[in-house]
């Protein structure tokens, strides 16, 4: 398989000035362990906290004694679709990043002054996070609670394309997303072509200390010429461009629960809108998540009991002692029709460097179009829209920022 090393690059240049970027929403609370938010980007209960940010991350607070970490941020980029200005020819697509930032909804401070992120990933034809994968954020040690977020999903091909620069005049987002902007060759930058603004604003309140977070994006732009697997709420081919149901679904991972020696720990998030294995055709189905000791069949771990999960819904944490391997169950009370997919091949795809481990808990993701052939016959990738797991730390090791990666 493709060496995914350049993740940690691309995710890496995902945090500047201050804020978090990546193209969010969503949710709303779960009865099975994960905390999303309502649709429209408000926190269910809480007033956010407008307070000064905390610049000094988990550093030494003085006489206040040390200051709690910040939160700790994974993007999975589960998107079916950019139509076609932005999917590849094998199907898959590439996005950047660009946002808007204030203490507010307002946003006020107004679109950051930085390329469109990632500026580099090394193994890609350009620079982008191709769906199917993602990684977590670094650290620049600012607290990101306080801030009020407008997220852009830049489309990496047509960026590239155009001769949009990677660095220097006319490099930044501010820049490309001014009315008039023209590239060196010429070229416009166009909304709803070379970039999407979402419409909800990630509230101040969302990214709290001490606490570790999933962000999956998924859906696909209005204008792609086939919607049938772009999950939830998609207007269809017959509407005009737009972000369609582009959103990021926001879940809280569980780093709190002591993972023994011995164990694994596992929580699981439904990302695939293309899962209708047991009723082709009747929309995206539940399913019954599993890890499974390849020794015994019958040691299966049910991350959520015998209760399917729904699409962009997610699980407790669970342990699990010995070898294991994900399982998808999709009835679990007749003749089950099963997806299995190795621990190893998920832990390349998502660059774990060293594989699943005991002692430590990860949150697995089941992304991708069922009808996509991930894997070639020499055991290649095929494209990244194909459907697959993968699965990150819940509570990662801190990477610092780094400018020139």
């Amino acid at each position: 398989m493709r060496n995914l090393s350049w993740l940690r690059y691309a995710m890496a240049s995902l945090i500047v000035g201050g804020v978090g970027a990546a193209g969010l929403v969503a949710c709303g609370d779960d009865d099975t362990g994960t905390v999303p938010k309502a649709d429209s980007g408000t926190p269910d209960s809480t007033t956010p906290d407008t307070g000064t940010p905390d610049t000094g991350g988990n550093t030494d607070g003085g006489d206040a004694g040390p200051k709690p970490a910040i939160a700790k941020l994974t993007l999975v980029n589960a998107s079916t679709s950019l139509g076609a200005a932005g999917d590849l020819p094998n199907g898959s697509n590439g996005i950047r990043i660009c946002f808007a930032r204030g203490t507010d909804n307002t946003v006020k401070d107004g679109v950051a002054p930085y390329p469109p992120l990632p500026i580099k990933t090394p193994g890609t034809p350009f620079p982008m996070i191709p769906n199917g994968t993602g990684g977590s954020f670094p650290s620049l040690g600012v607290d990101l609670e306080p801030l009020f977020i407008q997220p852009y999903v830049m489309n990496a091909r047509t960026l590239f394309g155009k001769g949009v620069p990677l660095s220097g005049v006319g490099s930044s987002c501010d820049e490309i997303l001014k009315p008039g902007y023209m590239t060196d060759a010429g070229a416009p930058i166009t909304e709803n072509v070379d970039y999407w603004k979402l419409p909800e604003i990630i509230p101040g309140g969302t990214f709290k200390a001490e606490k570790s977070y999933m962000l999956v994006l998924t859906g696909c732009v209005a204008d792609v010429a086939d919607n049938a697997k772009c999950g939830d709420g998609h207007p269809g081919n017959a509407s005009p461009p737009g972000p369609g149901n582009l959103k990021v679904t926001i879940f809280e991972l569980d780093r709190s629960t002591a993972v023994p020696a011995t164990s694994m720990g596992a929580q699981f998030v439904h990302a695939s809108p293309s899962f209708d294995k047991v009723n082709p055709g009747a929309g995206i189905q539940p399913v019954v998540p599993a890890l499974l000791d390849p020794a015994d069949a019958g040691a299966a771990v049910l991350l959520n009991g015998m209760n399917p999960v729904a699409y962009l819904k997610g699980t407790a944490l669970v342990q699990a002692g010995g070898p294991v391997r994900p399982l998808i169950i999709s009835n679990p009370t007749a003749d089950p029709q099963e997806f299995a997919f190795p621990l190893s091949a998920a832990a390349q795809l998502s660059g774990v460097a060293g594989g699943y481990v005991q002692g430590k808990a990860y949150t697995f993701v089941l992304v991708g179009d069922k009808d996509v052939p991930l894997l070639l016959p020499d055991g290649g990738i095929n494209s990244t829209n194909g459907y697959h797991f993968l699965g990150f730390q819940n509570d990662p090791p801190v990477v610092p920022f780094d400018p020139n990666p």
